[in-house]
This record gives C-alpha cells, structure tokens and sequence, in this order.
C-alpha cells in the first residue's frame, strides 16, 4: 500500500510539473504587484549639529543622532522573461516603485522629534536572468530606477514643511526568489524581491541628509500569460 502511494506520488509530481515547462523562444508576460518596505543609507548630521543650528549655537542637546527608519514601500508594474531553454529566462519589464526614504532624530531634551522623509519613486526597467527549477524562481540582476518625485517633507512635532530635493535617477541590484504555480492555464508568481540602489538617489554637500541610497524589500504577486 506504501510503495503505491508513493508510485502515485510520483506519478503526480511529475504530471504537475511539466505544467511549468518551458522551451526555448517562450516568453512569459506577467503583470503584477507588491507590497513591503523600504529604508536604506545615508550621510546625516549629528544630533548635537543638528541641534546646535537650530539654536544658534546655544544648545547641543535637543536631538539624539538621526536613524533611518522603515516606510511603507510598493509596486506595480509587468514583467516579460524570454526563455533560453527550459529554465532560464532574460527577464525585463517596467514597473513604478514607490520607495520613501526616512531618518528621524528622536527627541533627547526637546519635545519631540525631527522627521525628514523622502517620497522617492522611480520608473524601474529591470535587466537580469530568471532561473525556474521545477516549481521554484530564483534570479536577479541590475535595474535602472527613472526619478519620477521630487517630493520631500520635514516635520518636527504637529508642524512640518514640504520642500522639493534635487532626486536623481539610480543604478540598482535586484535579487528574486518564490514559487511558479500553474493557475487557470496561466502562471501564478509569489515571490520577494531585495531591490538596492548601489548609486546616489539624493546627494548635495553640506546638507542635513546626504548620499542616500534606497533599499526594499517586497512580496509580490504576478499572473503570467505564457506567448
């Protein structure tokens, strides 16, 4: 009874996993979405700089050192892989990112704290490599992030002030991982995506937050049309 269940199993799994198959000169369209969050790094003054400008140079205490924080990130846009043979694929696309970058200086003896937020999002066009073992995704590559916002804010308790920085378009890494389920006669993609800007999004000498460089993480979901 053992061995035929197992022998039926086996008789399943590969029944179901050639409805993943591919073959040289497919290509897969896969319109899609994700949600996560974003960070990164930066250049920062000190609290004491920071507090000591705001003063005049008559107090050094009122902020504690600036930290980047989490913000809510998110995706939209569609994929396209180009298949080499039955498992790896050039994948590309278009999509826009939306990936706000923080720091906030908590507040020490002041009474309350100093945000400064970035509302960076890009127009992302992808360029990398998909590999598809089975029922698995994994790939990766670089990525070229259009600025499309400018927008940024800064904001110290119930008072704040909208400003406009001088964005600029990224170069980036991406990494993939998750699964390809078979779907109504479609491909069904969950996976998460590491995204990480390896140039400047922001940069200007002498300024409260400098050299800032995004991360995201994402979970995504994508319906694939197979061409």
């Amino acid at each position: 009874m053992f061995k035929k269940l197992i022998f039926s199993a086996c008789i399943l799994f590969a029944g179901s996993s050639s409805l993943f198959a591919f073959s040289n000169g497919d290509m897969l369209i896969t319109p899609g979405f994700g949600l996560g969050a974003s960070s990164g790094t930066a250049t920062v003054w000190s609290g004491a700089d920071l507090s000591y400008y705001l003063t005049n140079g008559s107090n050094t205490t009122w902020f504690k050192d600036g930290t980047t924080k989490y913000s809510f990130a998110w995706s939209i846009g569609c994929g396209f892989d180009y298949f080499f043979n039955d498992s790896v694929s050039l994948t590309t696309g278009l999509s826009y990112d939306s990936v706000p970058f923080k720091v906030v200086y908590e507040k020490n003896t002041f009474i309350s704290d100093c945000e400064i937020t970035f509302k960076l999002s890009y127009l992302t066009i992808p360029l990398g490599v998909h590999w598809y073992p089975s029922i698995f995704m994994i790939g990766g590559g670089l990525y070229y992030g259009l600025t499309l916002s400018n927008d940024a804010k800064i904001k110290v308790g119930s008072s704040s002030e909208n400003f406009s920085a001088d964005t600029s378009s990224v170069l980036g890494f991406f990494i993939d991982a998750g699964v390809n389920l078979d779907v109504a006669n479609g491909n069904l993609l969950l996976f998460a995506k590491f995204r990480s800007d390896l140039t400047y999004a922001y940069t200007e000498d002498g300024d409260l937050v400098t050299d800032v460089k995004t991360r995201a993480f994402t979970i995504n979901a994508a319906y694939g049309f197979k061409l």
